[in-house]
């Protein structure tokens, strides 16, 4: 879609909530991350952290500070 629209992948952010993490596949969700990375689109996580997630389950991905 960012091919087709030619909208500056670096201007995208998507949001990923504490619920997705914790119900998707890791596995599929981890790929999705170092895709996302790869093509420079911004993640955003939201309200992480208040529910049952700690900070130390975000090692778990492939994610950037």
């Amino acid at each position: 879609m960012l091919k087709d629209t030619e909208f500056p992948p670096h201007l995208l952010e998507l949001e990923v909530t504490e619920d997705i993490l914790l119900e998707d596949d890791e596995r599929a969700l981890a790929t999705f991350l170092r895709g996302a990375e790869a093509r420079r689109v911004q993640i955003a996580f939201d309200d992480f952290g208040t529910g049952y997630a700690s900070l130390t389950y975000l090692k778990k991905f492939p994610i950037n500070g």
